[in-house]
């Protein structure tokens, strides 16, 4: 009975891990989009950011006005 239920599942199992693949890789290429959009953004401004924190803004502060700037781009697919 057991090999019956297996051999009945074993498509649907196959089919189900591949699926779990390949959104394990779109997943992975998005996070990489995304980083790229921001390495992209950040680093002309990296200048601007040295001299923020130099005055005194905290680190926090910086990565919310980064990523603040950074999601408009996203947002608009540039």
């Amino acid at each position: 009975m057991r090999q019956f239920v297996d051999r009945a599942i074993s498509p649907r199992r196959f089919f189900v891990s591949l699926l779990a693949t390949f959104a394990t890789i779109a997943l992975a290429v998005a996070a990489l989009g995304i980083y790229g959009v921001i390495s992209y953004d950040v680093r002309p401004r990296t200048r601007e950011i040295a001299l923020r924190v130099a005055l005194g803004a905290s680190a926090l502060d910086v990565q919310r006005a980064a990523l603040r700037q950074t999601a408009r781009l996203a947002l608009i697919g540039r």
